[in-house]
């Protein structure tokens, strides 16, 4: 996906959102980066890249969307990010 679009999109999501809403505006192209568990059940996160220089991780309990965040990527001396045009 587009840097343009995942960037746009994240402006779609709102809590309460089931995760297949997200997955139908922010694509089928997310990494589970993570899991943990609340008394109220299990957190699923979902990290969608925007490919530049960041990550968008939604958080997801009991099929519903409870946070999102922006996460900045940590770059690395060694790192190297590449940008493709069409």
């Amino acid at each position: 996906m587009e840097t343009m679009q995942v960037n746009s999109n994240i402006k779609k999501i709102e809590l309460g959102m089931s995760k297949q809403q997200v997955i139908s505006i922010m694509g089928k192209h997310y990494q589970a980066v993570g899991a943990y568990a609340l008394p109220e059940g299990s957190v699923e996160i979902l990290a969608y890249s925007n490919h530049e220089n960041a990550v968008y991780n939604i958080h997801v309990l009991n099929d519903k969307v409870i946070r999102w965040e922006y996460e900045p990527v940590r770059m690395s001396p060694h790192t190297h990010i590449h940008k493709h045009t069409h």
